[in-house]
């Protein structure tokens, strides 16, 4: 098992509208590995509305959405496509 599994992302994308939060996202999930989880952070409510669809499409797996005071937590569990970059 990798070491790199254990290790779990924060990418706060707070203040940023959209398509940046998922666009910094999808740049993140190149430098991890797959199984390997990151979470989001964002308070544009197009992000909100997009995440899943992107992630199912991308290949990665949405764990978790929690709403916050400031926005919304996704915790994302990284597809294959994150070991290549590709999707």
């Amino acid at each position: 098992m990798s070491r790199f599994l254990d290790q779990r992302i924060t990418l706060d994308c707070t203040g940023l509208r959209c398509p940046l939060p998922i666009l910094r996202f999808r740049k993140a999930m190149q430098t991890i590995v797959a199984g390997q989880q990151i979470a989001l952070l964002s308070d544009d409510p197009n992000t909100h509305r997009d995440f899943a669809d992107f992630c199912a499409a991308a290949g990665h797996r949405l764990l978790d959405v929690t709403e916050e005071k400031t926005g919304w937590r996704f915790l994302v569990e990284a597809g294959c496509a994150a070991e290549t970059g590709e999707e």
